[in-house]
């Protein structure tokens, strides 16, 4: 959930799995630019619970900003996958909302 200062907080339940953060974060610029990515239709994403994002064809350096971006169900893959297949990435409701807010 996005407040109107672009803060996130994450109530437990992000569609990934039931998690309980209890926090707020801000998105980082290369945060902000991986979400840009995906809603560019540029990025791929792996299946498996620490999902790697590809742009433009290269792997994304920020291993933990990605897996922090798809536990906080922000962006996920565009169709079902399976460990290590690349798909493309599309951005959540909440992701959608997150770039707005930032």
């Amino acid at each position: 959930m996005w407040n109107e200062s672009g803060l996130y907080f994450d109530k437990g339940d992000s569609g990934f799995g039931h998690h309980t953060w209890g926090v707020e974060m801000e998105l980082s610029g290369r945060a902000r630019s991986m979400l840009r990515a995906v809603a560019a239709g540029r990025a791929e994403v792996t299946g498996g619970t620490e999902p790697e994002l590809y742009v433009d064809g290269l792997p994304c350096c920020d291993q933990m900003a990605t897996h922090d971006l798809v536990h906080a169900g922000l962006l996920r893959p565009a169709q079902p996958t399976s460990f290590g297949r690349r798909v493309c990435a599309e951005l959540t409701d909440d992701g959608r909302a997150a770039l707005a807010a930032s």
